[in-house]
């Protein structure tokens, strides 16, 4: 088996595991939400504060920032949210994953259409990782918030940033080629 079909192999499960990722970022933002509730409760109880751990305590902007984290998350959850990050970076509404239909494959296609499909499975893999990124970045911004993690707001907004790049790699290869003159799909000869 050759490199492409190798990565229209993996693509086609990109699709599922998109799907998947869907779904456990609605479950996050229950959880966040509900947590976020939570902490709102025990910043206006003083005497709730006994049953946390050591280092930590409930503040009200603390519990406010994780409530809208967890609504940023539900809307990851249906993929508005890039959507609405891609139209707002790139000025191109991406909200749409490639679908398994985008890899129909025949063993005895031309170079260019093999190409054209790896192409595809790359971007399709890209968008998986950009999904990743984009949900580490709100799990970063949430954690400097409540003060539980070191990592700095910039580190969270990288990774928003880095997400959405990935989700919409048509885009930056698109501005590269514009900007310095390298065709990053030049590599596969269309």
């Amino acid at each position: 088996m050759d490199l492409v079909g190798v990565l229209i192999n993996l693509a086609r499960e990109a699709e599922p595991v998109i799907i998947v990722i869907q779904g456990v970022a609605g479950l996050i933002a229950i959880f966040l939400f509900t947590s976020g509730l939570v902490d709102l409760w025990m910043a206006g109880n003083a005497n709730s504060q006994k049953f946390l751990s050591g280092n930590q305590h409930s503040s009200i902007a603390g519990a406010i920032v994780q409530l809208f984290i967890a609504i940023l998350f539900l809307a990851v959850a249906d993929l508005e949210l890039l959507g609405i990050a891609t139209r707002t970076f790139t000025n191109d509404y991406t909200a749409a994953r490639l679908t398994s239909s985008s890899f129909s494959y025949a063993p005895n296609a031309t170079n260019a259409r093999r190409a054209e499909l790896a192409i595809f499975a790359i971007v399709a893999i890209l968008q998986v990782i950009g999904l990743i990124a984009f949900m580490k970045g709100l799990f970063v911004l949430n954690g400097r918030a409540k003060g539980t993690t070191q990592d700095s707001y910039g580190k969270g907004i990288c990774f928003l940033v880095g997400g959405v790049g990935c989700w919409n790699i048509v885009y930056v290869a698109w501005v590269i080629n514009n900007t310095i003159g390298f065709n990053i799909w030049g590599l596969f000869k269309i």
